[in-house]
Order: C-alpha cells, then sequence, then structure tokens
C-alpha cells in the first residue's frame, strides 16, 4: 500500500511539472506572438514625427508629439483603437483600445486575435476620446517584461526622477502625460473610481492619490485638467494592481501631425 501512493504521488507530480512546463511554454508562445504583432504594427502605422525646419518648437512654436500615427489606417484594422501610448525610454509604443466591455480585451490582441496576453484598453465606463477627468486604461503586467510591466519602475523616486513623462496620441488630439503619482493598491480600491467632469469633483479625488503616492513630483494638482490612470497586477497577486497617473497636457498635434488649417469654405459649410 505504501508503495502505491508512494508511486501515486510521483504521477501526481510529474504531472504537475509537465502541466506548469506546458503553461510556460503556452505563455511565452502567446507572449512572442504579441510582441511580434506589436513590432508590425510599430512599423506599419507609426513613424518619427518629422517637425519642419523653419518651426521654432517651444514656447514660441507648436509642441509636437515624437511620433506620427495613422490612426485612419489602423481603424480599418480595428475600429476599436482610440490612442496611442509612447515614450522613447523605457521603451513603450503600443496601441489603446476601447469597447462597450472590460472583458474582451483580456482575451484578444489588438487586432482582435485571441489572445491570453490580451491588450491595453481604456474601462468601458469611461467616455471615448479621452473627455473624462480621469480615464483609466487597463494592461496585462508579463512575466517577460512586455505590456504594462513597466509600471512598477515609478513606484522608485530614483526612476521617476530620471523618468518625468510620457505620450499619449489620439484620432482627436495628443498629449504628453506628465506623472503626477505613482503607487500600488488594492484591486478595489477608490483609486478606480470613474469622475466625468473636471473642476470640484476631481479635487478631494488629487488629494487622495498624492497622499497614496510612492514618489513625490513637482507636477500641480490641478483639478479643471484631465488625466490619465494606467493599471496593472502588482507582481503575481491578483489582488492588488501598480498604478500610475499622469496628467494630460495638450499637444498642438493630432496622430503627431500640425491639422490643416481649416479653409474658409470649410468654416462656411460648419455654420
Amino acid at each position: 500500500m505504501q508503495k502505491f501512493f508512494s508511486r501515486l504521488a510521483i504521477i501526481l507530480l510529474l504531472g504537475f511539472l509537465i502541466y506548469s512546463a506546458a503553461t510556460i511554454i503556452s505563455t511565452k508562445v502567446q507572449m512572442d506572438k504579441s510582441d511580434k504583432e506589436i513590432a508590425e504594427a510599430v512599423e506599419k502605422y507609426t513613424a518619427p514625427a518629422s517637425v519642419p525646419a523653419d518651426s521654432e518648437e517651444g514656447e514660441d512654436g507648436p509642441e509636437y508629439a515624437p511620433i506620427t500615427v495613422n490612426f485612419e489606417y489602423f481603424k480599418r484594422t480595428n475600429e476599436d483603437v482610440v490612442g496611442w501610448l509612447y515614450c522613447e525610454d523605457p521603451q513603450i509604443s503600443i496601441p489603446v483600445l476601447q469597447t462597450n466591455n472590460n472583458t474582451f480585451y483580456l482575451k484578444h490582441s489588438f487586432s482582435g486575435r485571441k489572445s491570453s496576453i490580451g491588450a491595453p484598453f481604456v474601462d468601458s465606463r469611461n467616455r471615448f476620446g479621452f473627455e473624462d477627468a480621469n480615464t483609466i486604461v487597463f494592461g496585462r503586467k508579463m512575466t517577460y517584461g512586455s505590456m504594462f510591466s513597466f509600471l512598477e519602475n515609478w513606484n522608485s523616486q530614483e526612476y521617476y526622477n530620471s523618468h518625468r513623462e510620457l505620450y499619449l496620441l489620439t484620432p482627436d488630439g495628443d498629449y504628453r502625460v506628465e506623472i503626477i503619482a505613482a503607487y500600488t493598491v488594492p484591486a478595489n480600491s477608490n483609486t478606480f473610481t470613474v469622475i466625468y467632469k473636471t473642476g470640484r469633483d476631481m479635487e478631494g479625488y488629487l488629494e487622495r492619490i498624492m497622499e497614496r503616492s510612492a514618489i513625490d513630483t513637482d507636477v500641480e494638482a490641478d483639478p479643471n485638467s484631465k488625466y490619465i490612470l494606467l493599471s496593472t497586477y502588482a507582481g503575481r497577486r491578483d489582488s492588488e494592481r501598480n498604478v500610475l497617473h499622469g496628467k494630460l497636457i495638450p499637444l498642438d498635434t493630432v496622430g503627431g501631425v500640425i491639422p490643416a488649417p481649416e479653409t474658409e469654405e470649410e468654416g462656411q459649410e460648419g455654420t
């Protein structure tokens, strides 16, 4: 009888090891597919921004996003695309989706392909177009360091000091994202409250996130500005989330391009 239980224990252990190995391999395969798909999208839909030689970028001229995104072309592949997150360091270049639920892009890539890796997506409670006072974007944290794995880096003051911003490009307008707070919270935290209007409703919310922040920033917590919240799992614990708050500073570009001036005829048509 003892031999039977010993053999059974060995068989169960081997089964567990085989299952674990298969899960790891499957996840790595899915991750490689996702990385390849994103790399192809970067090449297909984005390009470095081309600032005109006579442009005085800065205080006396327009402020450009560092890349361009062809959203019109991209929407032929997936009309759910609503934005593109970009940062040169750490290297982030990834589309953001939005649909009418918070489950589809947990199990599908940005192209709509079934994938356990998923894709970054805007909370379905938010209005489209990053119109709300705070827009929430969820993304996976992968073992191999992609998707939203980068968020935990900003819990370090030293890291923040040399990584203060990223960019959000959208079909309606682009933003420089000034990082204002970063920390870890329970998954059911009121951090994930959607606030639709700027102003008074944002005052208390901003006070709470600044108190919770693991870093000190010099960004003004202006309740009349709009903000973005990026969220992912904290470590392997489903009960906690790493979050990063950023203040949206409007740029002069749309999809990385300065819009053409409206002609007189177009102005008359709109009246």
